[in-house]
């Protein structure tokens, strides 16, 4: 163990000693909610479809039945699953059941493509493969059965009973008597997240029993609070979101999907109080409600992160009667601060709270050195919820400075102590919460035959946060359209949100002396139109 370990180690006693991690499992959570609190409900609401409504008895049953199921099929503890597909019942009940056989969970966004799917299944060490058999016009099961032996996998398991040839239909296996119920140690990795960062890759990022649910079960849930669930499956926001109300109880409504329209209606129709999500996600809820005179009355607190939350829409939101305010926090480290309903309208616009408790937060210059107070620095942090490290483990070496986490992040502290996010160090873009990397997007690019050179940067956007924008130096006699580069990436596999939705031609770039692409100077040139609004 690493004298950097060795330090990490030692806060986590610490965290033990003092009680903030549970002395629980994920699994033991979920049945320990279902037992507390087995009439409260969960509804799964799909965009397209209707509502199903579920209690946390019911819901623990279909995991127990799920764990007997996959058990049987030569699932064991500490196997690595693979899942992927919406936030609904089956997905909700398939990860109680896996949490109950003691495996490592690693869910995939929805919207992934083969390309990312490939690089996560082989890093983690996956051996099975979980999904529906289609969402969203996406055979996602026999994509995985075209790609198994590609990607390592020793089975690709759908959920249903219309399987295609070569995936296992979960329905089809006998589920009858209890599951081989497994308790791993709290401390041990269950499950792996994977993020874009400033790499090309996805960066899996290891998350323990502790670190996931520490803070989840601690306060037991306000029953007059209902809430709507809006981020999608694969994000740590997700899984947050769904493990609080199987652990703790109280009423929660969960999207497959964001749609405004369809959160619009389900806030009016269940008199929902509280949620949380993206800047997107408000903005357009705001716009659907004035659109469609839904009355979303109820609606008294939105927390919004996961993307720059411009201070122009927290104001919009409270004069709709939305108490909105910010978060700030990442996949490795959820929630390092966040503002509070009583905050001021004015910190809960330009700042992104106090450091939650718990948490520890310094700002470095390039060095590793601690800036004077009142400047901007690298925002480093640590704290319960941080993550154990990443998968590939040779990339921890510049993630953390010592216990502490290098969040890529700039920011700086205000004279009340409000922490204020000023820019990003690492090259990527987010949004609509999606992180997504720049260089990623440009490898692909760079394979296009009307492009000679091409950098890829974070564009403003009124209705995303952020939008891909590339700039492209064409091949010789080459004349490349937005259309044509969107095309190439989308057909290599990446996710469709992925692909630019802006293209500048240039003659060539600002470039540093050693020949390198000025990217500072591209993003200021985005910036400039808004800055003459």
């Amino acid at each position: 163990m690493t004298g950097r370990e060795e330090e990490r180690e030692e806060l986590r006693r610490t965290w033990r000693a003092l009680g903030i991690y549970p002395q629980l499992t994920a699994g033991e959570a979920v049945t320990q909610g279902a037992a507390d609190h087995p009439d409260d409900a969960i509804v799964f609401a799909a965009v397209d479809g209707a509502n199903e409504h579920a209690t946390l008895a019911s819901l623990h049953a279909g995991g127990r039945r799920i764990a007997a199921a996959l058990h049987e099929l030569g699932v064991r503890p500490g196997d690595v699953v693979a899942v992927q597909g919406p936030a609904d019942r089956a997905s909700t009940e398939l990860l109680e059941g896996l949490w109950l056989l003691g495996t490592v969970v690693v869910p995939l966004v929805a919207a992934y493509g083969p390309a990312e799917i490939a690089h996560i299944v082989r890093e983690s060490g996956a051996t099975t493969y979980v999904s529906p058999p289609a969402w969203r016009g996406v055979g996602l099961s026999a994509q995985a059965v075209e790609h198994a032996a590609d990607w390592g996998l020793d089975r690709v398991v759908a959920l249903g009973g219309d399987a295609p040839l070569g995936a296992v239909p979960l329905s089809a296996l006998a589920a009858d008597g209890d599951p081989p119920l497994v308790t791993p140690s709290p401390a041990e990795v269950c499950c792996i997240i994977y993020t874009s960062g400033s790499t090309a890759a996805p960066k899996g990022v290891q998350h323990s029993h502790e670190t996931l649910l520490a803070g989840v079960t601690a306060v037991p849930a306000d029953r007059s609070t209902r809430t709507l669930a809006t981020f999608p499956a694969g994000h740590i926001a997700s899984l947050l979101g769904l493990l609080r109300p199987l652990a703790v109880g109280g009423t929660t409504v969960v999207m497959d999907r964001w749609s405004a329209r369809r959160a619009a209606q389900l806030i009016e129709e269940h008199r929902l109080s509280y949620s949380a999500g993206t800047p997107f996600f408000l903005s357009t809820l705001l716009d659907e409600a004035e659109r469609s005179g839904r009355d979303i009355s109820s609606l008294r607190t939105f927390l919004c992160g996961a993307a720059s939350v411009p201070p122009a829409l927290v104001a919009r939101a409270t004069d709709a009667g939305i108490i909105s305010w910010r978060t700030y926090g990442a996949t490795e480290h959820p929630a390092i601060s966040t503002g509070v309903a009583d905050d001021p309208l004015d910190k809960r616009m330009r700042t992104d709270g106090r450091v939650s408790p718990g948490n520890e937060v310094g700002l470095v210059d390039e060095h590793g050195n601690d800036v004077a107070a009142g400047e901007e620095g690298e925002i480093i942090a640590r704290g319960p919820k941080q993550f154990l490290g990443y998968r590939d483990a040779s990339l921890d070496d510049t993630a953390f400075l010592g216990s502490w986490f290098r969040t890529g992040d700039l920011g700086r502290f205000d004279d009340d102590g409000f922490l204020i996010i000023t820019d990003r160090v690492k090259d990527i873009i987010i949004r609509g919460g999606e992180n997504i990397s720049a260089r990623e997007v440009e490898d692909v690019l760079a394979g296009h035959p009307d492009v000679d050179e091409v950098a890829v940067c974070a564009a403003p956007d009124d209705v995303w946060g952020e939008r891909v924008c590339a700039f492209v130096r064409p091949a010789p006699g080459s004349k490349p359209t937005l259309e044509a580069l969107a095309d190439h990436v989308i057909g290599t596999g990446l996710a469709a949100h992925k692909a630019p939705a802006q293209l500048v031609v240039v003659d060539d770039f600002p470039r540093t002396s050693a020949g390198k692409i000025r990217k500072q100077d591209l993003r200021a040139s985005l910036r400039e139109p808004l800055a003459k609004r």
